[in-house]
């Protein structure tokens, strides 16, 4: 018999809330999210993913049927004072990894949001009492800086941006950079720290994507990761499969790239 959620709880652990933000659509962040979750999940360790974005992408790559969750999302964790954290978590296929889906319902969360006190800290509180059941909570930000976001970013320790290899989002950083730094300077999350910048869609047959990489490492220094997430059809056909490319495509490059990420944010948290 499987133990009680609460049994899994280690007050001592020191739990990483990560946000895997960019106000960007379509570099990856999603695709990132879910398999760097996958990643330390096969290092062992206990992992939560947080849909925050109302597309719920990244539930439906987890293989999650939105039509069945009922009462059992994120948005019911965030408005319902009866719904836990526990009851929005879901098990996945892979073992130590749990998703909190989200669905059609979060499209109202902005405008609720609004209405309620301290309202940049909703998720923090519907997070904080159970946290310590997990080693990393990932947060899929949706693609803007609205009150999603700024939530996930008032919850979080770290950030990760992941950066698509392509002029036009390197432009969209600073937007990005100055949030992370109004979030800490407003006093609503004065530790957050830059995780990495995780470079993605890289094809290294183009001197454009070493361009960007290149000035990426410039601006950035070491906050960029060493690894770099290429280009490959292999994501679509593992996202078609609802699978992280981990499952699908256990040996590919692709594969390994996200387990090399997942060793150096293991490494950054370590430290």
């Amino acid at each position: 018999m499987l133990r009680p959620f609460d049994m899994f709880k280690d007050k001592n652990r020191n739990t990483k809330v990560i946000s895997i933000a960019n106000q960007k659509g379509g570099v990856g962040k999603t695709t990132s999210t879910i398999n760097l979750g996958v990643a330390l999940a096969e290092r062992g360790k206990e992992v939560l993913l947080i849909d925050f974005d109302p597309q719920s992408n990244m539930s439906i790559g987890l293989g999650v049927d939105i039509d069945s969750v009922g009462n059992r999302s994120i948005y019911h964790g965030l408005f319902d004072n009866s719904v836990s954290l526990p009851k929005v978590s879901h098990k996945t296929k892979i073992p130590g990894l749990k998703v909190a889906p989200a669905t059609l319902d979060l499209t109202a969360a902005e405008i609720q949001l609004f209405a309620k006190d301290n309202r940049e800290k909703t998720l923090d509180g519907l997070l904080k009492p159970h946290k310590s059941a997990y080693d990393y909570i990932l947060i899929d930000c949706p693609p803007s800086l609205g009150l999603l976001t700024l939530n996930a970013l008032a919850a979080s320790d770290g950030v990760i941006v992941p950066l698509q290899c392509a002029y036009w989002a390197m432009r969209g950083m600073s937007q990005l950079m100055d949030t992370i730094d109004r979030v800490r300077e407003s006093g609503m999350n004065p530790n957050l720290e830059l995780t990495g910048i995780l470079l993605t869609m890289y094809n290294n047959r183009t001197h454009h994507s070493k361009q960007v990489s290149e000035r990426a490492r410039e601006a950035f220094g070491d906050k960029v990761f060493k690894t770099v997430i290429k280009e490959t059809v292999r994501f679509d056909y593992a996202t078609v499969a609802c699978e992280s490319i981990l499952t699908h495509a256990k040996t590919s490059e692709a594969a390994e790239a996200y387990r090399a990420v997942a060793k150096e944010v293991d490494d950054v948290q370590a430290k």
